[in-house]
């Protein structure tokens, strides 16, 4: 019968009822409430949050490297320009890329090539070589990616959730 509860708790064992409820030791019920979204849904929004984190954390260091390299503010609003500039070009590109190909995988290239971009950024940096041509290539490159990445996880949800959750 669902909703009564099973076992004995004095004599340890575990108590458990409906799916999602169990009896703690203490007697108390807690009631588990499980996302019917699944792993896959959970590992997308989790790798998401980290690529978003990162757009942030480049919008904010481009400009701050460019202004570590000149201190001409036209050259420093550059960079960000150069950023944002795909989004411009590629928006309608990225779109038909995405609905033509697999998302997923699609992501997966995008985000590979983006941290390929930035690694290159970082290893100039770190050898002192750093010029606001590499920034501009290195920040243009992560815009464009950031067009496909970004278009590419509005289409998994529906994917990955099924009909039923959307």
């Amino acid at each position: 019968m669902e909703g009564v509860l099973d076992g004995v708790s004095a004599t340890g064992y575990r108590l458990s009822g409906p799916r999602g409820v169990e009896v703690l030791p203490s007697g108390a019920v807690a009631v588990r409430r499980r996302s019917g979204l699944g792993r896959d849904y959970r590992r997308l929004w989790a790798a998401n949050a980290v690529s978003v984190t990162g757009d942030g954390v480049t919008v904010t260091a481009g400009p701050l490297l460019a202004a570590s390299i000149t201190h001409d503010p036209l050259l420093v609003a550059g960079a960000l320009f150069a950023q944002q500039l795909p989004w411009l070009i590629f928006t309608l590109f990225s779109g038909a890329l995405v609905d033509r190909l697999e998302p997923g995988r699609l992501m997966v290239i995008v985000d590979l090539l983006r941290a390929a971009a930035i690694g290159g950024l970082a290893a100039s940096v770190m050898a002192g070589a750093a010029h606001l041509v590499a920034l501009y290539g290195a920040l243009f490159i992560l815009g464009a990616g950031s067009t496909v990445s970004d278009t590419a996880v509005l289409s998994l949800p529906p994917l990955q959730i099924g009909r039923a959750h959307v």
